[in-house]
């Protein structure tokens, strides 16, 4: 009688395993000027080798080009993510639709990645020759811990305020600009709950990070919108702009203490001596080249209002704990149809 019993318990133990791992529900919105925002709700559940996020999506189109985003290629809607380190596979989830897709993750990673190392050399020389023209007159990265305290979504907060300005000026031409990023960090004390749940989650972001070759420092910028840094300047490659002198920022970042509970960032781009610029011609038929023109002409618009950032991202966390994850939360639900990519 023992023994059946046991194997009861064993079969039941095997159709229904947990996993320690990790429950995080955040929301995030990024706002482009004059294109509108994309704002998403989300549900993580993670162990150190697997991860699935669903999210409510919400885009908002500004003007003719952000209508047309909105119903192209940043669509509204429930959608999930499944990655499984240990099949190196994921899974896309159309909640509506009841489908599901799956991807090898090396090659998704490629194709995250892009570049050949051709094309990245080729780049570099490009961005070498025009940086030679110019010369920073002001370079400025720093941590300030503000003094203000409150409690954010149950969490008790510190806030830090993060300032990146570089202003600069090209010999050549001489146009003048700069370029502000301003984020406000609150954070909460790693400790008990919050603590183990954060090792957890950096455990799998380690292990992710290595499967697909990435840096694992990019994990840290990413929570200060330096990556938002790096990808708006890469949207506007013809702009004559200053590289970030990264080197700088690594012992200002070590000031903030804690787990980022809000980050709100706001990034400025001001130009001067802008020269008029002939019309390119423009299929409307293509939105992906549309919105890459929009985004470039985005960064060289000069403001009509001061205050308003050409692009802002704004993440709060709302909810963090550990907890017991069923096995099956990572793989695709019984009732949604295989499709081919």
């Amino acid at each position: 009688m023992k023994r059946v019993l046991l194997s009861i318990i064993l079969v039941l133990a095997l159709t229904n395993l947990l996993f320690a791992g990790v429950i995080k529900k955040s929301k995030s919105t990024v706002r482009f000027k004059g294109f509108g925002a994309y704002t998403t709700l989300q549900t993580e559940k993670i162990t150190t080798d697997k991860k699935r996020t669903d999210s409510k999506n919400d885009f908002k189109g500004e003007g003719i080009v952000g209508g047309l985003a909105a119903k192209v290629f940043l669509r509204s809607g429930e959608t999930g993510d499944i990655i499984d380190l240990p099949e190196m596979v994921t899974y896309q989830l159309d909640h509506k639709k009841k489908e599901y897709r799956k991807s090898e993750l090396e090659k998704w990673s490629e194709d995250l990645l892009g570049d050949s190392d051709e094309d990245v050399d080729d780049a570099k020389t490009e961005e070498d020759e025009r940086d030679s023209d110019i010369r920073i007159t002001k370079s400025e990265f720093k941590v300030e811990r503000s003094g203000e305290s409150k409690t954010i979504n149950g969490f008790p907060c510190k806030k830090y305020v993060v300032t990146s300005i570089t202003e600069w000026e090209n010999m050549k031409t001489g146009d003048k600009g700069n370029q502000r990023l301003l984020t406000d960090v609150w954070t909460t004390t790693l400790s008990g709950e919050i603590q183990v749940a954060h090792e957890q989650e950096m455990q799998f972001s380690r292990n992710y990070m290595e499967k697909i070759g990435l840096d694992v420092d990019l994990l840290q910028q990413s929570i200060l919108g330096k990556n938002w840094f790096s990808i708006f300047r890469g949207l506007n490659p013809g702009q004559e702009s200053p590289r970030t002198d990264e080197s700088q920022i690594a012992d200002e970042i070590k000031k903030i203490e804690g787990y980022p509970v809000v980050v709100d960032g706001k990034y400025y781009v001001q130009t001067s001596g802008d020269k008029a610029e002939q019309k390119e011609q423009q299929d409307i038929t293509d939105v992906k080249d549309m919105f890459g023109r929009f985004a470039k002409k985005a960064v060289k618009k000069e403001k009509k209002d001061e205050d308003e950032p050409n692009f802002s991202y704004y993440t709060e966390l709302l909810e963090m704990s550990t907890t017991s994850v069923d096995a099956n939360e990572f793989q695709p639900p019984a009732k949604y149809k295989f499709k081919k990519n």
